[in-house]
């Protein structure tokens, strides 16, 4: 019973993840929440591992200024996924 709410869970953070990013002009490969880590594919060769929360951390700071959403859309996507995080950190 507590592995199915724990899968819920998951499932439900991923859908915001994925949700939050797509907003922010951020289209992984994939993305899977493991715990207290997602994984971000970059593209189908290669991975990004970093905590969930530093990634919600950064993708709230970035939901706030708009000028930043435009900005990082032009970049490519591991260098989106970087800023996203390194804004998570500065938090």
């Amino acid at each position: 019973m507590v592995v199915e709410k724990t899968d819920s869970e998951s499932e439900l953070l991923e859908k915001f993840i994925w949700k939050s990013l797509s907003e922010l002009g951020i289209s992984p490969s994939f993305l899977v929440v493991e715990g207290m880590e997602v994984r971000i594919g970059i593209d189908w060769k290669k991975e990004i591992r970093l905590p969930v929360r530093t990634l919600c951390d950064g993708i709230s700071e970035l939901s706030i200024e708009p000028d930043q959403k435009i900005l990082i859309r032009d970049w490519s996507p591991e260098v989106q996924i970087s800023y996203v995080v390194w804004k998570g950190r500065r938090t």
